[in-house]
């Protein structure tokens, strides 16, 4: 009797079984690997503004590589005419794909923790809930005109794209603060606007904001 064509079809059976048993196992690993993405890609919290997180996480964002994020999206993400862009209200999937497919982003994401990119996102998200409203300061005379619709907590980021420093009275918005802006420097202030007409003034550059919700 010839062995070898049972032994073959033996074989072939064997071979047909672990095949099955790996596909299977590929199929689970697989169903594993897409929840864990949706998982890493779920909706992160904004960080409150007062909070120990955020300034941590703004620290983050400025320093992250030496140079920090801010160099393409702006002190405070808001892109500030840079190459970047505004980046406030980013999710965790759309760093986690710009960390690793942005040829300018890929050296940040080894020098991030998961950790460090959930903060980031938690960070960006708190950003994106607030109205920001840009002023630049350039020039000898400069007017800027801004309305808002809507109520919310606003940002005012200015640009001093001067050689000189600036003090600028944030009245009627600030009470009495001043904001103190460095040549070629950003600063924010952050307050709630109550419905109507405000006016910032610095020289003869003017900002005129409107409040209509």
């Amino acid at each position: 009797m010839n062995m070898r064509k049972p032994l073959a079809c033996f074989a072939a059976l064997l071979l047909g079984l672990n095949s099955i048993t790996a596909f299977a196992h590929e199929g689970m690993h697989d169903s594993e690997r897409d929840s864990g993405l949706k998982e890493v890609n779920q909706d992160v919290p904004a960080l409150a503004l007062d909070s120990a997180e955020f300034k941590q996480a703004q620290n983050l964002f400025r320093t992250v590589g030496g140079y920090g994020c801010t160099a393409c999206h702006g002190l405070f993400a808001q892109g500030g005419g840079n190459v970047g862009g505004n980046i406030r209200d980013h999710s965790l999937s759309q760093i986690n794909y710009a960390l690793q497919n942005e040829p300018t982003m890929k050296l940040l994401n080894n020098a991030l923790s998961d950790g460090d990119k959930y903060a980031l996102a938690g960070y960006l998200k708190a950003l994106g809930k607030l109205e920001l409203i840009e002023w630049t300061i350039d020039g000898e005379v400069s007017y800027t005109k801004v309305e808002i619709d809507k109520e919310s907590d606003n940002q005012l980021v200015i640009f001093n794209k001067t050689f000189d420093s600036i003090d600028l009275s944030l009245m009627p918005i600030g009470n009495n603060h001043t904001l103190s802006i460095e040549p070629y420097a950003t600063e924010s202030y952050t307050w709630k606007a109550q419905p109507g007409e405000y006016r910032l003034q610095y020289n003869q550059h003017v900002l005129d904001m409107s409040f209509r919700f």
